[in-house]
């Protein structure tokens, strides 16, 4: 496998610093906005009567995802280790709030959604570094790099936990200006993606056709990886109806979908900027194009999934309204 990029050679004669303030800075109001969306006492309610559905949704993102990635990235498309080290860290990383957006309007389980959501980044403090540990054995980054940068991933994680801690306070002592902040952390999602593809664009413009920026294995990769995982974790879904007395209702289902292909690109975005801060500006910004590209393609994939599971979850309803009102009618008569 290939060791470095094309643009890896490429002098750094740009300056990378407004992405990585704007990557900072929106990491931490958007991780803010997924904290103040937990209710610690949905969570306990989650736990307690939806262990299935919640346990089934973190194996297919801590298991099948990081897999799915590897698998995809370095035996299929056989992705130069610094593209192929960006996409397996994608697939390892947890939910973010894109995926409780996209749980909301497909009227899947919110409660479930959002508790998936905050135990996952939890859990990212200890699982992000194990995975990667596993799934990027054998890669080397440039400069002759073997080891992955866990001190820049603790530093990320620590912008997601602490700003999310503070939320969920938040989110315990006043719920009114909670849900001020939830719509905040929506909106610094999409400027992040958006400001970070402006500044990075202006600052390589004169570079972007020598550096290749898109490969199009690259492009193949952050297609393909979600739309399997989701399948994945649909069939596991599946599968535990099959075997288990209490059944999964449907919303359930969409949730674990959705929060197992739809990753925290922000975080993952984060990690790669700290990981290039020294690289030659046309690498950096080839690797922190990839989360980029993840995020507004999975978003496509992500709106097809919710407007299917949206559909056949109001068709559900429909059909349960329509016996319950001929129940009523049957009562009534007699």
């Amino acid at each position: 496998m290939e060791s470095a990029t094309n643009g890896t050679q490429v002098d750094a004669a740009t300056d990378l610093t407004a992405i990585n303030i704007l990557t900072y800075v929106f990491l931490c109001v958007v991780t803010f906005g997924i904290g103040s969306a937990v209710d610690l006492s949905h969570l306990r309610t989650v736990l307690r009567k939806r262990k299935a559905a919640f346990c089934v949704g973190l194996l297919a993102q801590y298991l099948a995802m990081p897999a799915v990635a590897r698998l995809v990235a370095s035996t299929v498309l056989s992705m130069p280790d610094v593209d192929a080290f960006a996409v397996i860290l994608i697939g390892c990383c947890p939910g973010g709030a894109t995926s409780n957006a996209f749980a909301y309007f497909a009227r899947a389980d919110m409660a479930l959604s959002v508790s998936m959501t905050a135990v996952s980044n939890a859990l990212a403090f200890g699982m992000l570094p194990l995975l990667l540990f596993l799934w990027t054995q054998g890669m080397v980054l440039p400069n002759g790099q073997t080891s992955m940068p866990y001190l820049d991933i603790f530093g990320s994680l620590c912008m997601v936990l602490i700003p999310a801690g503070i939320g969920v306070t938040l989110r315990h002592r006043q719920p009114q200006w909670a849900k001020r902040a939830e719509k905040v952390g929506a909106v610094g999602g999409v400027l992040l993606i958006v400001s970070s593809i402006f500044a990075g664009l202006i600052q390589n413009g004169s570079s972007i056709g020598d550096a290749e920026l898109l490969p199009w294995r690259n492009a193949v990769a952050v297609i393909l990886i979600a739309p399997i995982g989701m399948v994945f974790a649909l069939l596991a879904a599946v599968s535990l109806n099959a075997i288990v007395a209490e059944k999964l209702p449907l919303a359930s289902v969409a949730t674990v979908v959705i929060e197992t292909g739809v990753q925290n690109t922000v975080l993952a975005l984060a990690i790669c900027t700290l990981t290039t801060s020294s690289w030659p500006a046309a690498a950096a910004f080839r690797m922190q194009l990839i989360p980029i590209l993840w995020g507004i393609f999975v978003s496509t994939e992500a709106c097809v999934v919710m407007l299917l599971f949206r559909w056949r979850i109001g068709k559900d309803e429909s059909q349960q309204l329509e016996l319950a009102a001929g129940g009523a009618e049957l009562a009534g008569g007699v």
